[in-house]
């Protein structure tokens, strides 16, 4: 299954926990590839999904929620 990164304009379609999962696998993601590229198209993933999530006044994952519940090139990672 290809996995895309959710744009801005898609985050009315999402709920709460779907972003916070986009977070945690784009986070995860992040913090396990290889290439410099990847890396920083999923670092700045996560950080529109924490701006998304901080604008709907819902917490932002945890470090421990992302090792618990991150998938490495999950849905919403780049």
């Amino acid at each position: 299954m290809a996995h895309r990164i959710i744009l801005g304009e898609d985050f009315p379609h999402y709920t709460n926990d779907d972003l916070r999962q986009f977070y945690c696998n784009a986070r995860a993601t992040y913090g396990r590839c290889l290439g410099h590229t990847k890396a920083e198209m999923n670092k700045e993933a996560y950080e529109h999904y924490a701006y998304e999530l901080t604008n709907r006044e819902t917490d932002v994952p945890t470090a421990e929620e992302v090792d618990e519940y991150g998938q490495f090139n999950g849905q919403g990672s780049w």
